[in-house]
């Protein structure tokens, strides 16, 4: 287990004073929409701060597996590296010292192998290939990571940001996998039986371009992070919320609800009101995140109101730093629940000079 909580106080309180000192940008264009596509995974997988994120949630515990592939360095990390952060199951016993969640970022200096015939990332450590004939991503995970996986991941596409800005950054989103299931097995942190794994939640996204949060080792934050949340519905839907608060109190980003058919409705929630985050929580490690996350808006294309809804509490989550020599940033996995919703989670990516509210 890697964790690493190394940002001193002195640092924090620095960066803090720092960020009061950063001006608004001009006001920026809404994002634009799209449709996503199987192919998404490895779109932009050659530029700068490309991230591929798989998920799987069983919807009756809060186990969890969430692997993150860094394809070119983002975030501050300086090679190529693959994150595995989740939760063990409830009868777990290997983590219970820190209370179910594991934590491990490894770097891949060798870099990746990266295709789009078929869409795919392969590496030693972990791979996920797209297979036409399954309509489904086949991920394999090696136990050097500290867990092993084989998983397929189907569903129909959701939606997409091609691109938004936010602080002076542009950035592509690409939700690959808008709802489907996961099956197959985990091995989980410090066991050595396989889990299995039955219609479990499905995420798959990925995002390029920049999205940075600081430069080492004390400079100013160009941007705060994001929220993310997506809900699995007992109707076949899914409902994602990702939006980026940014420094001038505005917000841009994303609210999409995907049908079990594939039907994707999808708006921005960046009118007064329209996305809320409450109920703010300071982790021991000093960074703060909202344990409440809501949002609605009316679709795009046929003006539908759109809403979503998460709630968490702060057992059910994590939260992990990195060092402010990699960019300094503190991200929260939370497993979460939602009105309707058979798994639900949030995710929290903030810079660690930002330890407070930005939008209500």
């Amino acid at each position: 287990m890697l964790i690493r909580r190394i940002i001193g106080a002195l640092a924090a309180a620095l960066a803090m004073t720092l960020l009061a000192a950063v001006g608004a940008w001009a006001a920026e264009p809404p994002s634009a929409f799209g449709i996503g596509s199987t192919s998404g995974i490895v779109d932009r997988a050659d530029q700068a701060d490309n991230e591929v994120w798989f998920a799987a949630q069983d919807p009756n515990s809060r186990a969890k597996l969430l692997l993150s592939y860094n394809t070119t360095p983002a975030l501050g990390s300086p090679v190529p590296a693959i994150v595995v952060v989740g939760s063990v199951p409830p009868d777990d016993q290997a983590l219970q010292g820190s209370n179910g969640w594991f934590e491990e970022p490894v770097p891949v200096p060798l870099g990746y192998s990266v295709s789009d015939n078929p869409p795919s990332i392969v590496s030693p450590e972990g791979s996920v290939v797209y297979d036409p004939a399954r309509h489904a991503y086949h991920l394999q995970l090696n136990i050097s990571l500290g867990a092993a996986a084989d998983l397929w991941f189907s569903g129909p596409v959701g939606g997409l940001t091609d691109p938004t800005m936010w602080d002076g950054q542009t950035s592509f989103w690409n939700q690959s996998l808008g709802t489907g299931t996961v099956n197959g097995w985990i091995i989980f942190p410090g066991e050595t039986a396989k889990t299995a794994v039955t219609n479990w939640g499905a995420e798959q996204e990925t995002q390029s371009g920049s999205f940075e949060l600081g430069a080492p080792p004390i400079v100013p934050a160009p941007h705060n992070g994001y929220y993310y949340a997506q809900s699995v519905n007992a109707d076949g839907s899914a409902t994602t919320f990702y939006v980026f608060p940014e420094l001038d109190g505005s917000i841009r980003g994303i609210l999409t609800r995907t049908t079990a058919s594939g039907q994707v409705f999808e708006c921005e929630p960046s009118g007064p009101g329209q996305a809320t985050a409450s109920d703010w929580y300071t982790d021991p490690g000093g960074v703060s995140y909202p344990l409440s996350l809501s949002a609605h808006c009316a679709d795009i294309r046929t003006g539908q109101q759109l809403t979503g809804s998460w709630t968490t509490t702060p057992t059910q989550s994590n939260a992990y730093y990195v060092d402010v020599l990699l960019g300094g940033f503190a991200a929260v996995q939370s497993v979460a629940s939602s009105p309707g919703a058979k798994a639900a989670w949030i995710q929290h990516v903030a810079d660690d000079g930002h330890f407070g509210p930005n939008f209500s």
